[in-house]
């Protein structure tokens, strides 16, 4: 319906920008149910994209890459070789997280269940001999 909503333009741009392949939208199918594998894909890496400001929001980019990983680990879906799975979190807010080694503390984020669903994927991406790599970015007007 939303032809040019954010995430999507977001993804056209990094696969033309940074030679990303987009799969945003590309679903398969699995006991009826569609499931999105991921987003992007780039050197051994998927990445499951989610713009927002909420934590119903965001869990949405978790649960979207669990399934992902429960799926590939039961041979149900096709995938790219991987070694890395990344869920990428563009927060639609104007105060950016503290920052330590350069890199963004989600402690500091008031979202528990996020936080919750982010610690189960990291838990299941290591078990299947993954490297799980959360990134951050901002919205920018």
């Amino acid at each position: 319906e939303d032809k040019y909503y954010a995430e999507r333009a977001f993804n056209n741009w990094r696969q033309d920008q940074n030679g990303f392949l987009n799969y945003d939208r590309d679903n398969y199918r699995v006991s009826g149910m569609k499931i999105e594998i991921m987003d992007l894909y780039h050197n051994g890496a998927i990445f499951a994209v989610k713009i927002g400001n909420s934590s119903g929001k965001l869990c949405y980019v978790v649960d979207q890459s669990l399934s992902a990983l429960k799926m590939r680990k039961h041979n149900l879906l096709p995938s790219p070789t991987i070694d890395t799975v990344v869920v990428w979190l563009i927060l639609d807010r104007q105060n950016h997280l503290p920052l330590i080694n350069g890199k963004p503390n989600i402690d500091h984020l008031r979202m528990l269940s996020l936080k919750n669903k982010l610690d189960q994927w990291k838990k299941e991406v290591r078990l299947q001999g993954l490297r799980p790599l959360i990134y951050v970015n901002y919205v920018v007007d």
